[in-house]
């Protein structure tokens, strides 16, 4: 499929550049990984200069696991797997690249970085992005999914530095009292997409978004909490209070 090629040509080209040094590339997929934690001492995969990861299925890393590529991303995700991540998945360009959507559940103690580029990289399909951790993107973009026309689903109950921008798709961010975001948050073009204030505790917008959010839908309030709205904030569509309170 022509998404298949293109995801085929994006991991070609970073294999090309890491090659500069190594002219040899070597690219290993495997269906399911595993970095375990045992009595506190964890395991460690290093994708070296020249080397492809591509996960078909799950990456899993434990408490104390890391997964770190010295020269490219840490991993491809391929056909909408899932990465569960409590250790440290480090790249030296992106983080991590799904390349047809997936699921990420970055636990608490968990970081994903990208040291020169961006965190995470939605190349296509729809993607659910639960964050209680932290991801950080090197680049200034903590979170790229412009190029994908799916559906975005973004939880943030922890830590992201960097700039979230999403594509065309109907996409919803949620924020959870206590989390934080450096940069700014673009939930794309789409009518359809929203922007949910949740949590218990008080909040205001500003802390948990410290740039400007580009939301082109809804606004909904839920949980128990109160969310103290102290920045410009735009949700043309509609505005809904279902729980706790809004403070304008």
């Amino acid at each position: 499929s022509s998404d298949v090629c293109s995801s085929d040509l994006k991991r070609n080209a970073v294999a090309k550049i890491q090659s500069n040094a190594a002219k040899t590339t070597a690219t290993a997929q495997v269906g399911s990984l595993t970095i375990a934690s045992v009595n506190g001492s964890g395991g460690t995969v290093i994708v070296g200069p020249g080397g492809i990861l591509d996960i078909f299925k799950s990456l899993d890393v434990e408490a104390n696991g890391t997964l770190k590529g010295l020269a490219g991303p840490a991993a491809f995700i391929l056909n909408g797997g899932t990465v569960t991540n409590l250790g440290i998945i480090s790249g030296q360009t992106d983080g991590l690249h799904f390349t047809n959507g997936g699921t990420l559940l970055n636990d608490v103690g968990g970081t994903l970085t990208a040291v020169t580029g961006t965190g995470l990289v939605v190349e296509a399909g729809n993607a659910t992005i639960t964050n209680l951790g932290t991801i950080t993107g090197g680049g200034g973009i903590a979170v790229d999914a412009t190029s994908s026309s799916g559906n975005i689903a973004l939880t943030n109950a922890g830590s992201i530095n960097g700039n979230v921008s999403l594509g065309n798709g109907t996409n919803t961010v949620t924020l959870i009292t206590g989390s934080n975001l450096t940069g700014n948050l673009n939930l794309g073009t789409n009518t359809g997409s929203g922007l949910v204030l949740d949590g218990s505790g008080q909040e205001t917008l500003s802390q948990a978004v410290t740039g400007t959010i580009t939301d082109p839908g809804t606004l909904t309030k839920q949980g128990s909490g109160t969310w103290i709205v102290d920045v410009n904030l735009s949700a043309p569509v509609s505005t809904d209070v279902i729980a706790g309170t809004l403070t304008l």
